[in-house]
């Protein structure tokens, strides 16, 4: 028997203060997102950076919990996804597993365990790009975490990341070109900021985050028109000195004064919709480019999980896992 885990950051299991506290505490406690050792990081992150914005953060969960009739998109969708997989496949029995989420990596291992004797898991990180906050904290936290639970009689892989896969390019192309009815005057390609620090900490280590996301951009582009503006951005950054741009929430104050009134936005780093696109680009940014005199701004959906994305995914897990 074999199962696949998809793996993600996580997201609060609700709006409530205490929700977000613990999710805040779990991500930004991981020595993936912030590279500082111990006990300082605790002290940072506890002490510091929850206290400050602990209010800000449970005040945007709860418009995107609104949003979506009480449901986090990224749990929603998880599981949708997970039930899309499962029911075209009877080779692999299909988990999905939060990073920094309520379920702890023993309790994923007992779900294992009780659904079957598996003799090979393949873990898929839900992160087309390397990077150390979300690929590399998925995929090596966890890795270690089964290995030790579930014993070397269980073979343990892990799928690399897939910028450069043709179906996953398809893909992303696909959801861009079903807007193209609408013709827009600028078309963005939004990746997730990450500090400078990790960007030249992955440099020497052989990979480059900025690069991958400049080359899916290029190829997601390919399907626009050549006439067509197309530029490529960073969101949701911490701060704008030591973190990558150019800045998504910057350029948009100037996007008017160059003649782009109708802008389609595009965040195919993003495999599932959540609190950085459904909320801080479809509504917080969608309403400042709006009040600025934009016309029309639109967010393209992320591949999120029908069965052309879950098929993606098993080809993914059945044809290009590695071992750890």
């Amino acid at each position: 028997m074999k199962a696949i885990v998809l793996c993600n950051i996580a997201t609060p299991k609700s709006s409530a203060s205490e929700d977000v506290r613990e999710y805040l505490s779990k991500f930004l406690g991981d020595r993936y997102v912030i590279s500082l050792p111990q006990p300082f990081r605790f002290l940072l992150v506890n002490g510091i950076i929850i206290p400050r914005r602990l209010r800000h953060s449970t005040a945007r969960y709860r418009v995107l919990e609104s949003l979506y009739e009480g449901e986090m998109p990224l749990r929603k969708y998880m599981n949708a996804l997970v039930e899309t997989m499962q029911g075209l496949t009877h080779d692999w029995d299909v988990f999905g597993y939060l990073q920094h989420g309520e379920e702890r990596p023993e309790d994923l291992a007992a779900r294992l365990r009780a659904r079957g004797d598996y003799s090979e898991v393949v873990l898929l990180p839900l992160f087309p790009h390397k990077t150390f906050s979300t690929y590399l904290s998925a995929s090596r936290q966890l890795f270690r975490h089964l290995h030790r639970l579930l014993g070397e009689r269980v073979i343990l892989r892990v799928t690399p990341p897939y910028f450069r896969y043709p179906h996953y390019i398809q893909l992303i192309q696909k959801r861009l070109a079903d807007t193209l009815d609408t013709p827009s005057d600028l078309y963005v390609a939004s990746f997730h900021s990450i500090p400078i620090k990790h960007q030249r900490m992955g440099r020497r280590r052989g990979f480059n985050y900025r690069e991958q996301c400049l080359e899916t951009a290029t190829q997601m582009f390919s399907c626009l028109p050549h006439t067509a503006e197309r530029r490529v951005y960073f969101q949701s950054a911490l701060d704008k000195v030591h973190w990558i741009g150019p800045f998504l929430e910057e350029d948009m104050k100037g996007w008017i004064e160059k003649g782009f009134q109708r802008v389609t936005i595009a965040c195919p780093g993003f495999a599932i919709d959540c609190l950085e696109t459904v909320l801080d680009i479809g509504v917080v940014l969608r309403e400042e480019f709006l009040s600025l005199g934009g016309k029309e701004l639109r967010l393209v959906p992320a591949l999120n999980g029908d069965k052309e994305v879950a098929e993606f995914l098993l080809s993914l897990a059945e044809e290009k896992s590695l071992e750890l």
